[in-house]
């Protein structure tokens, strides 16, 4: 072979492999850019920087996290869903992306794949409040009150100091028809700040119906 030609794909191939190694440095670099973005609500630019971090680092869990949060705060629920795959890929036991995955798919409408998320997240952590309510949530989406009940009574065993816990229970109680304890629930979520007037029109709707279907 030439020799000309064969300095070129020498040249090439370390060029092209220069390219491919991982540079930690570069990629905290612009991690860093991409907080400070996030921070200022400069969500595209985040975004942004978060993407060449991982171009730079691809085994940085954390971007491929923040990146997902930020894609599901903007409703692109599948992007988010690809960078909480990847975050997994990375750190497999990270409670909080499969949380996060779970409140994706549940946005989606796949309930029954955001509980899935939802008990391994619980496997990982099994005293974090916020999966509960979440699970219950999803539960009650599906109409698996009994489960939805359980999941939150679990949730304010840790912590009753949350409105959003205890509408929902109030909610699920009133789906069952048990007005009794759907108004002691409704009560205990107004005193901790949940909407008086929203949450009555829910319940009682949610009463009807389940005066209507016995």
């Amino acid at each position: 072979m030439n020799s000309k030609i064969i300095s070129a794909v020498c040249v090439a191939f370390l060029t092209l492999a220069a390219a491919c190694m991982d540079d930690p440095e570069k990629a905290q670099e612009h991690y860093d850019l991409a907080l400070e973005y996030q921070e200022s609500g400069q969500v595209a630019n985040a975004i942004e920087e978060y993407t060449k971090a991982i171009e730079a680092f691809p085994a940085q869990y954390q971007s491929y996290y923040n990146r997902g949060l930020l894609r599901a705060g903007q409703g692109n629920l599948t992007l988010a869903i690809e960078d909480f795959d990847d975050t997994l890929k990375h750190y497999p036991e990270f409670a909080d992306a499969f949380h996060n995955r779970g409140l994706a798919w549940g946005g989606k409408g796949d309930h029954n794949r955001a509980i899935e998320n939802f008990e391994r997240a619980l496997e990982i952590e099994p005293d974090a409040s916020d999966t509960y309510y979440s699970k219950g949530a999803a539960h009650l989406a599906i109409g698996s009150l009994r489960r939805a009940i359980s999941s939150l009574d679990q949730a304010i065993a840790i912590n009753d100091k949350k409105s959003d816990y205890f509408a929902f229970r109030a909610m699920a109680h009133a789906s069952q028809g048990n007005e009794e304890l759907s108004e002691a629930d409704f009560k205990s979520a107004v005193s901790l700040g949940w909407n008086a007037v929203l949450l009555r029109e829910q319940v009682n709707a949610m009463n009807a119906r389940s005066r209507n279907s016995q």
